[in-house]
């Protein structure tokens, strides 16, 4: 009996390696398939791609099934294929090849429906390289190629479509892992009220960025899709203006004008930005004789996805503050440029600010822990760390630097970043630099935080992504976990920051909500000193991402 086991162990062993040696030997051949289906596809030789990468798919198939990460990522490639084929010889008027695109949208709609199954599962556990090769790859059809497909082919079920592709890529992209459609979101909006989606296509022969509007209205039947206008036409508004406000009113012309129909009879605007939106206050642009926000309330949200998510009622009770910050660096730049939150000068108004804050806080029975001198440094940031804390506020200096490396996610978000104590005595140092950056906020756990006010320069900056969305401070406190980001576009003035920011307290406190704050303090600063503060530059700096409670 022991001499049969014995036999029988020696021939069971080698079919199991025979097994797992012809598993991988297949894998490398589905691959092998895949790199030629892309080398064809570079030669335009797109018969060939779709051949080779078909080859790939059905080992796929037979290795991991249908419902894989690996068949998902062939499908997205057929379609790519399909789809450039489609619009190889295309004209204004028509398609060289609707039955192409046609195949283009199924095997999409494929991969998509495996994706929400299958790569959310573990999408945010892979190292980084891994995320930006998978994702870089979905998101090209996600946010360019059915886009951009669905502009040439408008119908009910296309747009339909759109928008929730739309909304699941924005989902992945700020970690907000749903699998809601655009009726969830419908249902969620009352009367006289809107939600848009804005998207950014690159046009299929890469020369230029269109801009749409993608529509929900309670009484929809499907969503709207409307075309607003490309990247030349925004950059062109911006060279071509003698004056800023002369700029900005083409530019809400583009948009705000372009959507006047949608807008008829309008109360509240639920909008999604895209692409180069995300550095412009959109919410904030002038009419010839007002400002569009006069008459609409304006809601900036990192997804419409957002409206579906319940109310919670806000109960504070812990915040922590930091300003007042030492950074040790002789004061010797003259008195406007000490006054403007940028470089590493003190600000002398933002103690005042935080203990300010601090008083309205307290006499509402939130506790507060304030940071200042040289106690507010990184390591003090990174013990907040799965704290209970409800409300931070950070009056400081912050920074974007562009990197010219957009497409490589950790390095644009170590670009953006907020100076804290002692930073200019360490800034040459990799740990404890004073310097908090987007990446290393991402890396913490802040999820118990409502709201984070970041009064400092620049702090709503940074740069597009590959899939559109921006790569800053507030993408790196959204992954960690912030339900609202208060935050600014531009340089912004010490003394009239400092007043906003205790107006929009006083206000939050009160009971009214975070968009209603930030809209009567604005009101405040302006009228203040016979609208000393009325220009745009001390009022409409500050955006507020997510805030609809």
């Amino acid at each position: 009996m022991k001499q049969f086991i014995a036999i029988f162990t020696l021939i069971i062993v080698p079919i199991h390696i025979v097994f797992a040696q012809t598993t991988d030997i297949w894998e490398k051949k589905a691959e092998s398939l895949s790199n030629l289906a892309e080398f064809y596809y570079v030669a335009h030789n797109y018969d060939k791609a779709i051949e080779n990468e078909q080859l790939s798919l059905n080992i796929k198939d037979s290795i991991h099934g249908k419902n894989s990460l690996q068949y998902a990522l062939s499908a997205l490639n057929i379609a790519k294929y399909y789809y450039t084929r489609g619009n190889a010889n295309i004209s204004s008027s028509s398609l060289s090849n609707p039955e192409d695109l046609k195949n283009a949208t199924s095997y999409l709609i494929i991969a998509k429906n495996t994706i929400k199954e299958t790569l959310l599962r573990g999408f945010y556990d892979m190292d980084s390289q891994s995320k930006y090769k998978i994702w870089q790859s979905i998101n090209n059809l996600y946010d360019n190629t059915f886009p951009s497909y669905v502009a040439r082919n408008q119908n009910d079920s296309t747009i339909s479509e759109l928008y929730n592709s739309t909304i699941f890529s924005k989902g992945i992209t700020w970690r907000n892992k749903s699998t809601k459609t655009w009726k969830d979101i419908q249902y969620s909006l009352q009367d006289r009220e809107i939600a848009i989606e804005f998207i950014s296509p690159v046009t299929p022969e890469g020369d230029n960025v269109i801009f749409y509007a993608l529509t929900i209205k309670k009484e929809y039947k499907v969503p709207q899709m409307t075309k607003l206008f490309d990247i030349r036409q925004i950059q062109d508004s911006f060279k071509n203006s003698a004056t800023i406000k002369e700029k900005n009113i083409k530019v809400g012309e583009l948009i705000w004008k372009a959507l006047g129909k949608e807008l008829n009879g309008v109360k509240n605007v639920y909008f999604s930005p895209t692409h180069i939106l995300h550095n412009i206050a959109i919410e904030y642009l002038p009419t010839d004789n007002g400002y569009y926000c006069d008459t609409i309330n304006f809601y900036r949200l990192s997804s419409t996805i957002e409206l579906t998510k319940p109310r919670i009622e806000r109960i504070y009770k812990n915040a922590v503050l930091y300003g007042g910050l030492e950074y040790e660096h002789p004061s010797n730049y003259e008195d406007k440029k000490r006054r403007e939150r940028s470089g590493f000068e003190p600000l002398y108004n933002t103690i005042i600010e935080i203990s300010k804050i601090s008083n309205i806080l307290g006499n509402t029975g939130v506790k507060c822990i304030s940071y200042s001198g040289i106690d507010g440094d990184e390591s003090s940031f990174l013990n907040l760390s799965k704290q209970e804390i409800d409300i931070l506020h950070l009056a400081t200096h912050g920074m974007w630097i562009k990197t010219d490396i957009p497409l490589d996610g950790d390095k644009a978000l170590s670009g953006s970043f907020l100076a804290l104590s002692k930073v200019n005595n360490h800034i040459e140092k990799e740990n404890n630099d004073g310097r908090i950056t987007a990446l290393e906020i991402s890396n913490l756990n802040l999820s118990h935080i409502d709201l984070t006010v970041l009064s400092a320069c620049e702090s709503g900056l940074g740069e597009f992504g590959f899939d559109d969305g921006l790569l800053g401070l507030q993408r790196g406190f959204k992954i960690a976990g912030i339900k609202t980001i208060l935050m600014s576009l531009d340089k912004v003035d010490d003394e009239a920051t400092s007043i906003l920011m205790v107006e929009f307290y006083k206000n939050l406190m009160s009971g009214k909500t975070k968009h209603q704050s930030l809209k009567n303090a604005q009101k405040h600063l302006r009228s203040i000193e016979n609208g000393k503060f009325d220009a745009p530059k001390y009022w409409a700096s500050f955006i507020m991402l997510d805030g609809l409670n």
